[in-house]
């Protein structure tokens, strides 16, 4: 997730802290001091990195009492509708806060700081999940996915695979549930699983997030710590494994190639923009090319009897386009082998 942080500029050296907690749990934050140019355009650039913040985290101690900035800042993200997560320090007196008076805080000290902090990534994990409507009209189940991913303010994966025809597949009923649940990938495990109208929905707190409806399809989107980056072996093992689900499921109720006509694979990395490409092997790919696209996409059509490996191979290739550099086919075969290979949890054959 993707912090402001506001304080007053006395404590820059407790906001240094506070910052140094969240990278090293892998989240992102804008820090005044080291991250803003003094320039006449700075306001508008404070109010910018406002608008895009996941939430604003707030530096409360006695300086913060009548700090112009602070409470602009402040008062501006309650207009945006962000989050707004005090960390309330001995000495403050509430009737000099305004609007901040009124939000509920976390008792912080210097001692508890990693645990405040904690804490507050904790409550903003909960405001995504309240915060998320679905639209109104239901739409199409990955853009949902992405709504949901979008609030985090850092790159996810998004995976989607469906027949090429829509047309129901299954009826949504308790014998059909407890199939489906009982035969989800591994990737699902700490997911909880939830029917709805149209199927199963499967989410975990803030991160995940994935949806199986009656025509076939299914969709599944991942935070990416921005600390973990976009990693090559990852994402190859959790397209798989949807794949691998979605034939499991065509398998159960029937494939009707008439009808269904091509299967559609799709996968996302949204908010790559400034993202390279890592393994977790040496290679030259580590750290070869930034990508300047906010969002690098690979689709695909391809008759349901493909194997599973031959449609990863065709997303790689996709995806290192998006990265700026072309990859053989040979060794797209060769880091799909050793993606599945090395981690028998992200391999095929879930469930």
């Amino acid at each position: 997730m993707d912090f402001f942080i506001s304080y007053k500029t006395v404590d820059k050296q407790l906001a240094g802290r506070v910052a140094q907690y969240l990278h090293g749990n892998g989240h992102d934050f804008f820090l005044a001091h080291d991250d803003l140019e003094i320039t006449p355009d700075f306001e508008r650039d404070i109010k910018n990195r406002i608008d895009n913040c996941t939430a604003l985290l707030a530096i409360v101690t006695p300086n913060f009492e009548g700090a112009a900035y602070p409470n602009q800042e402040v008062g501006y993200a309650m207009k945006a509708d962000k989050p707004i997560i005090p960390l309330w320090f001995p000495g403050v007196q509430s009737d000099k806060l305004g609007f901040l008076s009124r939000v509920n805080a976390i008792h912080a000290t210097e001692g508890n700081l990693f645990q405040s902090v904690s804490k507050a990534v904790d409550w903003a994990e909960a405001s995504l999940r309240e915060n998320f409507v679905r639209p109104a009209d239901g739409g199409p189940v990955q853009e949902t996915i992405d709504r949901f991913l979008e609030l985090r303010q850092e790159p996810y994966y998004r995976v989607l695979v469906r027949p090429q025809g829509m047309y129901i597949l299954f009826e949504a009923n308790a014998e059909n549930d407890t199939w489906l649940k009982a035969n989800k990938p591994r990737l699902f495990d700490l997911l909880d699983a939830r029917t709805t109208e149209s199927g199963i929905e499967f989410t975990y707190p803030g991160s995940y997030r994935a949806e199986v409806n009656w025509t076939g399809t299914v969709c599944f989107g991942q935070a990416v710590p921005r600390i973990d980056g976009v990693m090559l072996e990852a994402f190859v093992g959790i397209i798989a494994q949807i794949v691998e689900y979605s034939k499991r499921i065509f398998g159960k109720y029937g494939w009707n190639a008439q009808q269904h006509g091509l299967l559609i694979v799709e996968f996302k990395i949204g908010h790559s923009h400034g993202q390279t490409l890592k393994t977790g092997n040496p290679s030259e790919i580590n750290g070869r090319d930034t990508t300047n696209l906010e969002a690098v996409k690979a689709e695909i059509a391809v008759p349901f009897e493909t194997p599973t490996e031959a449609i990863l191979e065709k997303i790689l290739l996709k995806v290192c386009r998006g990265f700026g550099f072309g990859m053989l086919e040979s060794n797209a075969k060769s880091w799909v082998k050793l993606s599945l290979n090395q981690n028998p949890y992200l391999g095929l054959g879930g469930g």
